[in-house]
């Protein structure tokens, strides 16, 4: 879904879902930095 699809469907204004998502990327950011990468379909 896009920002703006996001925000008709809760009612909010894009730049409110764009704000919301840079600071949960922010906050999510180290721990993903730390965290393994995933790869489906592989193996060893």
């Amino acid at each position: 879904m896009t920002e703006a699809e996001i925000g008709a469907a809760m009612g909010i204004r894009r730049g409110t879902v764009s704000s919301t998502l840079r600071d949960a990327y922010r906050k999510l950011a180290p721990s993903l930095a730390d965290a393994p990468i995933e790869t489906k379909g592989t193996t060893p």
